[in-house]
């Protein structure tokens, strides 16, 4: 049941990361000749060779490196490369044969016999803060739009279209976006400060808002909008 199990661990983490537009390589992590590592040779040279097999099996792009095991069993880790072309592990898998015999688990299989369990070890997201670190840099700050904590701003050229401002605001409120979130309203507000409309737009760039709406008595006259998109993968 290794390679199945590990099969629909790494379909979790390409969904999860897939999502957020993180593209993936897989680093097979093996233990080196120190003493640092727990249970048999003979042992730990089967269990790498059964997270190759699972990796080959699913067709992904792999490498190999020496020296970063867990001290109970070798890992998949899933690397992800940021803005800047650095790449860091985000998600892992560990197959674990020592700890369950150093614990004595047992279980009974279907003919009744005990068995010894093999642990699987699995970290999805992790740290939740680390990952957003890592997911900061992989966006250089522009984040989807669906996570983005401010979706759209809305910029008024001046005063007079403040009235309009609210109108476009409460239609996008009672927007309801079902991918990939069910029943996530969009965040949006309303930027009707005495200020350049250049200025508003800078801050809105600065901020890294997705999305623009500029409002000017043209666009209320008609009952339009003019978008303002900042990120191409929209």
């Amino acid at each position: 049941q290794i390679g199945e199990e590990i099969h629909n661990l790494m379909g979790v983490a390409d969904e999860v990361y897939s999502t957020f537009g993180m593209k993936l390589r897989i680093r097979l992590s093996y233990r080196d000749d120190s003493d640092s590592y727990l249970g048999d040779l003979k042992l730990w040279e089967h269990s790498q060779k059964r997270l190759r097999e699972a990796v080959i099996a699913n067709n992904l792009d792999y490498f190999e490196q020496e020296g970063e095991a867990a001290f109970y069993g070798p890992k998949i880790d899933f690397m992800a490369s940021d803005a800047l072309g650095r790449e860091h592990q985000v998600a892992t898998v560990q197959l674990d044969f020592v700890q369950p015999e150093r614990f004595g688990l047992t279980y009974v299989d279907n003919e009744g016999k005990e068995q010894q369990p093999v642990m699987i070890h699995c970290a999805i997201l992790g740290s939740i803060e680390r990952f957003l670190r890592v997911f900061i840099e992989h966006t250089g700050g522009w984040f989807p739009f669906w996570v983005a904590p401010e979706q759209i701003r809305i910029l008024t050229i001046n005063d007079d279209v403040l009235s309009y401002a609210e109108k476009v605001k409460s239609v996008l409120d009672q927007v309801v976006l079902s991918q990939p979130v069910r029943f996530n309203q969009l965040r949006v507000t309303i930027d009707g400060r005495k200020e350049s409309l250049s200025k508003k737009i800078r801050e809105a760039t600065a901020f890294k808002i997705p999305m623009q709406i500029i409002l000017g008595a043209k666009d209320r006259d008609q009952d339009k909008v003019s978008i303002r998109m900042q990120n191409s993968e929209l």
